[in-house]
């Protein structure tokens, strides 16, 4: 038997680089919805880094923070332990993404944010912090993550961040389609 005989029947895993303390510009490359090989659902958000805005240090002075060109992805887990923190969790992302008032995040929404073929929110510019922090009682750390898309293409130009052809802006999208609104 070979090391790869039974390659053709497992599923490839998506980058495991996770959310490091800092903050950052980054661009979505993908949200996507899956079952963990036991039996968690959660909600993967891998994103590339543009610009580091603020670098966080260990006790040694070195930078603990992505760099620029990285992929990192931060996951919202359906666990037992999590579980009444899971949608409210998601839904806060997809706020904070994409400026959408609460009421309009609604179970469908989500669903066609998450979808594998359209992803409509690839490509997306925000700002991604990370902060370290630790569980109350248990003192257990985690990372605490939180988006922001009301940035706007000349934030990132006055900063000098390369941007991907294929980046789009919230602000950008909104008032475009206020603008195709007002014109029908």
């Amino acid at each position: 038997m070979g090391l790869f005989d039974n390659i053709s029947n497992v599923k490839p895993t998506f980058d495991a680089n996770y959310a490091q303390a800092g903050e950052y510009v980054v661009q979505i490359e993908s949200i996507r919805q899956d079952r963990s090989r036991k039996k968690v659902d959660f909600v993967a958000t891998r994103v590339s880094i543009l610009h580091v805005l603020k670098a966080e240090k260990d006790e040694a002075g070195q930078s603990v923070s992505h760099r620029v060109g990285e992929e990192t992805t931060y996951m919202i887990s359906d666990t037992s332990t999590a579980h009444d923190m899971f949608l409210p969790n998601v839904k806060a992302e997809i706020m904070q993404i994409t400026l959408f008032p609460e009421h309009e995040v609604t179970a469908q929404a989500c669903e066609d944010l998450v979808d594998p073929v359209t992803q409509p929110l690839a490509g997306i510019v925000c700002i991604m912090t990370a902060v370290m922090m630790e569980t109350k009682g248990t003192k257990r750390p985690y990372t605490k993550v939180t988006f922001d898309g009301d940035i706007t293409r000349k934030f990132c130009t006055d900063l000098g961040v390369v941007l991907p052809a294929d980046a789009q802006f919230v602000p950008e999208m909104r008032a475009a389609a206020t603008d195709a609104a007002a014109t029908a």
